[in-house]
């Protein structure tokens, strides 16, 4: 008797739940060849500025990195700098040509060398040139197909601030960091 009151207790007992597993940690630098739209988002002297940088030297070696960065001229050597010195209309111009590759790459059809763009600075770029948030909403809905990649750095993922009024879905169908 005393034995099958030990099993019955036994299977109606209750085990506390054991922890979920802890997800391994990812490597942020792992995942960069399969990032097409990232959105690096923190207060200043957070790191965005070093994060570009590290995204922008990796980069370099899958193909062409233009970093539009309008206070700083300092990037690593094979990066195409434009903007330093608040230059904006060399800025709105790297914009334009982009946008043009943009159409042409679609009427050929073909993809052809990646061309990533790390922008530093975003709410300046934004607020200084004229076109830029149509260029990046052209970038963030059609670039990926046709190898161009966005990189934007900014001190806030506001859709509005960003320039991309009533446009939130864009902003979040791209790789956040914060």
């Amino acid at each position: 008797g005393s034995e099958m009151c030990i099993r019955d207790s036994l299977t109606h007992a209750t085990l506390p739940a054991l922890p979920e597993p802890e997800p391994a940690p990812l490597n942020f630098l792992d995942l960069l060849p399969k990032l097409q739209t990232c959105l690096i988002v923190g207060p200043q002297n957070s790191g965005k500025t070093s994060l570009l940088h590290n995204i922008a030297h990796h980069r370099k070696q899958a193909g062409i990195v233009l970093a539009l960065d309008p206070h700083s001229s300092h990037w690593p050597a094979g990066v195409t700098i434009v903007g330093a010195g608040r230059d904006y209309g060399s800025i709105a111009t790297v914009l334009g040509k982009l946008a043009t590759l943009l159409d042409t790459r679609y009427k050929r059809q073909q993809g052809g060398k990646l061309v990533t763009l790390v922008c530093d600075e975003w709410l300046s770029i934004v607020d200084n040139t004229p076109q830029a948030a149509d260029r990046l909403k052209l970038i963030l809905t059609e670039g990926r197909k046709v190898n161009i990649h966005l990189f934007l750095g900014s001190h806030t993922d506001r859709a509005r601030q960003l320039g991309l009024t009533g446009l939130a879905d864009l902003r979040d169908g791209m790789s956040l960091v914060y």
